[in-house]
């Protein structure tokens, strides 16, 4: 019998039909080296092959998936995807598309940590000698960190309530995934070149995976945080974390909390600690003056008395005078502080999201929550929620118009 052609069309949905239906290679790990490495700037997509001793097999991670990346991968990496086998009917190609990878196993990451820490060792980037010592009573405090995360909360609510004389300033960066290491890096950079007075900055972020606290690793940014002429207090992960990033600044401290409570002085306790110095030295006054009264009347001469009780009466009319000071020094003090208090609690007000809604702005979120701050993660068709200062939206787009 004849054989009837088939049209390549056919042969392609037949290859795709018996790959797709496979089980065995529709969910599966796949490890190996990367030999190509391209992420698509304008997707967010990432297209790249991985091979081993005999083979090798072309993979793509779409957007969504490669907005979780959070280590900076490269040609010669051990890699593990976790994905399936696609075949690609128009162009007759078998791709690997993944949904996650990982460096395979933690040997991968820690042997880059221990390369770079060797390097910068010896470029004598961690020695004590380049610490910079911290401000006993530092006015402005610049936090780079997520605004989105638990350190910039911890951080600011420790720091108001051990200091109420520090301003808090914080420099909103990405922590984790693509991009991160470089925001980091230019926002210490950039604070370093700013006419604004900075006393000390604090660099943190919450706790994660070693993957999610790579950035802190990278060498860019473990570079500006040594070159930084204003100290540098760290506060990344939790605990038993320790980065590269750590051992380059002035101050480690192990968690975001550390952090705020090393970079400035406890008022509180300072207030106190005059208060106990200056009741002492009223006793101590006290006693010497019931010593001269006792001198004064073991004395019969009428002349010597009164002399004595002269220096008494300068003595008493003095530690007044001493009280009127301290009594007019905290006055003034508590209202300086008020004013501050109400300053930086009409700075936070002008921030909050209803005062930026207030004026015409609004939030454009996708159907998960997540804000959405660029075109490019937005589809025809996509259904995103627009929040208003007075209500929420929810819509369908039709057409993007992107900004030349």
């Amino acid at each position: 019998m004849a054989l009837r052609p088939v049209s390549v069309s056919e042969l392609n949905n037949y290859i795709k039909n018996l790959i797709q239906g496979d089980p065995m290679i529709s969910n599966l790990i796949l490890a190996g080296e990367i030999s190509y490495w391209k992420p698509n700037t304008r997707t967010g997509a990432v297209f790249f092959t991985i091979k081993d001793e005999r083979s090798q097999i072309d993979c793509v991670m779409w957007s969504d998936a490669a907005a979780r990346i959070t280590v900076p991968y490269e040609i010669g990496m051990m890699v593990e995807l976790h994905g399936r086998v696609d075949y690609w009917n128009n162009r007759g190609q078998v791709r690997f598309t993944a949904a996650y990878i990982r460096p395979a196993g933690e040997g991968e990451l820690n042997a880059r940590y221990e390369r770079l820490k060797a390097k910068l060792i010896e470029e004598g980037l961690f020695s004590q000698d380049r610490k910079k010592p911290l401000p006993v009573f530092p006015k402005n405090v610049v936090v780079i960190t997520s605004p989105e995360g638990s350190a910039a909360w911890d951080i600011k609510k420790t720091i108001v309530e051990k200091n109420e004389y520090v301003n808090i300033f914080v420099y909103p960066v990405k922590v984790q995934g693509q991009g991160a290491a470089g925001e980091i890096a230019a926002a210490i950079d950039a604070v370093n070149s700013s006419p604004r007075s900075t006393d000390v900055m604090i660099v943190a972020r919450g706790g994660g995976s070693p993957e999610e606290r790579w950035a802190f690793n990278e060498e860019i940014v473990v570079r500006s945080i040594a070159a930084s002429r204003i100290p540098v207090v760290t506060g990344i992960g939790h605990e038993d974390n320790e980065s590269l990033s750590d051992l380059a600044a002035d101050f480690y401290a192990k968690t975001p909390t550390a952090a705020a409570d090393a970079a400035v002085p406890d008022t509180h306790r300072i207030r106190e600690e005059l208060m106990v110095r200056y009741e002492y030295t009223e006793r101590n006054f006290a006693r010497y003056m019931n010593r001269l009264y006792e001198k004064t009347d073991a004395l019969d001469p009428s002349r010597m008395i009164s002399r004595l009780k002269g220096r008494v009466s300068n003595g008493e009319n003095h530690l007044q005078l001493l009280r009127d000071r301290m009594n007019s020094s905290m006055k003034l003090k508590l209202s300086d502080t008020g004013n501050r208090v109400r300053l930086m609690k009409n700075r936070l007000e002008d921030l909050s999201p209803k005062n930026i809604m207030s004026r015409g702005y609004s939030a454009v979120t996708d159907e998960e929550g997540r804000l959405l701050g660029d075109v490019d993660r937005i589809k025809t068709g996509d259904t995103v929620n627009v929040t208003m200062i007075n209500g929420e939206l929810r819509t369908r787009v039709t057409e993007i118009n992107k900004n030349q």
